[in-house]
């Protein structure tokens, strides 16, 4: 996994709205490394809105759910009231056991 925050002084400052962020995961994405990317947006709530892509081998959808959240198998997300440290090893907890399909 490869993951990203965008703090929310970060997203005011530049005068960005959450889905003017949305497409740096796609910049995650391209490490080759990493079967999932994530990326985490600080909402002006204090909550963590999640997106995650898969390159194929893992559901993110059924980790998504389990999260609260949903989607498809290639993308899907969720909101986390916990902070970045806690959210991201959640998911790398249900990602250490989730089910991979063959490379």
């Amino acid at each position: 996994m490869v993951w990203t925050t965008v703090p929310l002084a970060d997203r005011v400052s530049h005068g960005l709205g959450m889905d003017a962020v949305e497409p740096l995961i796609d910049t995650l994405r391209a490490a080759e490394e990493a079967e999932v990317a994530v990326v985490l947006k600080e909402h002006e709530d204090g909550s963590l809105r999640v997106s995650t892509r898969s390159r194929g081998r893992i559901d993110m959808a059924a980790i998504c759910l389990q999260l609260g959240g949903g989607g498809h198998r290639l993308a899907a997300g969720f909101t986390s009231h916990e902070g970045v440290e806690a959210t991201v090893a959640r998911l790398a907890e249900l990602l250490a056991v989730a089910p991979h399909a063959p490379a």
